[in-house]
């Protein structure tokens, strides 16, 4: 599991963001998705969690909203898993993967 976005960015590089982040947003295998929701349900005050139309993503609604891209097979989410599981810098922490800067750029302007 990888966290992303803005939460990543504040525990990586604080000094770096201009707001106070107000979600969480993951990739992760749908298992490991699946298995943070069912851990952390309560933590995150679950009030709904479903599947996007696509089926690419997984959306849990509460307190706290977390938004989890799925990787699978052949996806670019399974190709930036493999990008920071392999980087030196990527750190770990209690929400999972925290990729490198500039993966974090990267993705933030791919978004784009």
């Amino acid at each position: 599991m990888i966290l992303i976005g803005s939460r990543a960015l504040a525990i990586t590089h604080p000094e770096l963001l201009f707001r106070k982040p107000v979600d969480f947003d993951f990739i992760g295998t749908t298992e490991e998705c699946e298995r943070w929701v069912s851990t952390h349900a309560q933590d995150v005050g679950l009030t709904k969690s479903y599947f996007s139309s696509s089926g690419k993503k997984l959306i849990v609604e509460g307190k706290s909203n977390c938004e989890f891209e799925l990787a699978t097979p052949g996806s670019t989410a399974e190709e930036f898993m493999r990008l920071v599981q392999s980087d030196s810098q990527t750190q770990e922490s209690p929400f999972g993967l925290l990729p490198n800067l500039d993966l974090l750029y990267t993705l933030k302007k791919s978004h784009r």
